[in-house]
């Protein structure tokens, strides 16, 4: 798995890229909560959450919400594939 650069806003929150989904840390009450959002391609429409999750520390957040964009990448490219056959 490759070393993401997380940027960290003037809110506290961490966020990256991984292929066409962003992903958000935000520490709220002791544990770190994760969000997926997959950008929209179309100018017009806001991100779609794919997937979110909670984890006691940053680090576990950081590594679980990486796992869950590969997978929802993976979900998002075979529906893709199946509706141009």
């Amino acid at each position: 798995m490759s070393q993401d650069f997380w940027h960290a806003d003037s809110n506290g929150e961490l966020s990256t890229t991984v292929h066409d989904l962003r992903l958000i840390i935000r520490q709220r009450d002791g544990f770190s909560r994760y969000l997926i959002l997959q950008r929209s391609t179309h100018g017009d429409y806001p991100e779609t959450m794919l997937g979110s999750g909670t984890e006691s520390d940053v680090s576990k957040a950081m590594i679980a919400a990486r796992r869950a964009a590969m997978r929802a990448e993976h979900l998002v490219l075979s529906r893709r594939l199946k509706m141009q056959a």
